[in-house]
């Protein structure tokens, strides 16, 4: 991530209180007929912004693995996107971030949990982070998933043989994994 702020030209410290400043600006231009900013990192006079959007409000999904990253989850998300992490610690990281759901008078309920995590069918990477392994170990491990409150799964496909390996993957997971799960 640092290296991608790098590429951007912006700064890797205050990276969040730049976030949640980009996220009002986002509701405020979304919602408002003529929206305004003033802050630390940002600020644009009265503008026009159209068109709106028209699904209202926007998705979105937050994700990060701080205590600041679930306040702005709480405060700005519709979903807690969690990725590449063993299934304890986003069992977690979901109970955190329904905690400061609950400290700002939000319905933690509104909220939605995603996971990235790695399609492995080898095993290569790690195991706590991956559906990986037979086609009942994979289906185990996303009724796991789901027994800790997540509803949507992000794979990232790693297999032998490049793009075609990962495609190979894709389409075996498809047809022999996902078909199996209600």
């Amino acid at each position: 991530m640092r290296e991608e702020a790098e590429v951007l030209g912006m700064p890797w410290d205050n990276r969040g209180k730049r976030s949640d400043e980009q996220l009002e600006i986002f509701e405020s231009l979304f919602r408002d007929e003529t929206p305004s900013y003033n802050g630390d990192f940002y600020s644009f006079p009265e503008v026009r912004f159209e068109p709106k959007p028209i699904q209202a409000p926007v998705p979105v999904w937050v994700g990060g693995n701080s205590r600041a990253a679930f306040r702005r989850t709480a405060r700005f998300g519709h979903a807690f996107h969690a990725a590449f992490e063993p299934l304890e610690t986003v069992r977690e990281e979901w109970r955190q971030v329904r905690e400061e759901c609950e400290l700002l008078g939000r319905d933690p309920e509104d909220l939605t949990l995603s996971l990235r995590m790695f399609l492995d069918p080898d095993g290569a990477m790690e195991p706590a982070k991956s559906i990986a392994g037979s086609v009942d170990e994979m289906v185990d491990t996303i009724g796991r998933t789901e027994e800790i409150g997540v509803s949507h799964i992000l794979v990232d496909p790693v297999a032998r043989g490049g793009v075609d390996g990962r495609l190979d993957a894709l389409s075996s997971f498809m047809g022999d994994v996902a078909s199996q799960i209600t």
